[in-house]
């Protein structure tokens, strides 16, 4: 269903997003050493940096702890999400079963891997330093409706707060909310495809 076309676009939209940031100025909120006040082609670390991409040696512990404890919290959250949606009769996340129980192993793959990746890099480590948190949240909540599901987007729209909050206040290092994320999109997926 999503398969090469969706592949494609992930890695464009990592791509777009490198570009983008090698020349934009950096906003002046951004937390990173390389903030300037004019248009200039920026060295890549410098990109990679605005990014939340790069990462210290011994790092990757704390990193590890992070993706796990993020992980955990986005799961936590959700469940209660979903329980109260359901007390109100408001659950339509079968929809979103119905759509990844077609997805081919690569579609799996790439949900799991590459997506995550692309979209953290762009909403979290780009879009989110020029148009903040919320509004971040909601574009990438809008973005979920492919699904077709109300539950989709409610829920896309809380993990986007809590990974943009998390970056924005915890660390800015963009690693721990790729990781979580694509643990999060191997086990949401894992749960309808091994049913």
């Amino acid at each position: 269903m999503l398969d090469i076309g969706t592949l494609l676009f992930y890695v464009l939209l990592v791509v777009f997003t490198l570009i983008v940031a090698k020349v934009l100025p950096f906003p002046k909120s951004a937390k990173s050493k390389a903030s300037i006040k004019t248009v200039r082609k920026h060295k890549w670390i410098e990109v990679f940096d605005f990014l939340g991409l790069t990462y210290k040696n011994g790092q990757w512990k704390q990193i590890l702890l992070d993706s796990f404890a993020l992980f955990f919290i986005i799961i936590f959250v959700l469940t209660l999400e979903s329980i109260v949606l359901a007390a109100f009769n408001f659950d339509d996340s079968s929809k979103v079963a119905v759509v990844i129980s077609q997805f081919s192993l690569l579609t799996i793959i790439v949900s799991a891997t590459i997506g995550p990746f692309a979209e953290e890099v762009f909403f979290r480590g780009f879009l989110q330093k020029y148009l903040g948190v919320f509004i971040t949240g909601v574009i990438f909540a809008a973005l979920h409706y492919g699904f077709g599901s109300v539950t989709e987007i409610i829920g896309a729209f809380t993990a986007g707060m809590i990974f943009g909050y998390w970056i924005k206040y915890r660390n800015s290092n963009l690693w721990p909310a790729i990781i979580a994320h694509s643990f999060y999109n191997l086990v949401s997926i894992l749960l309808v495809v091994v049913k």
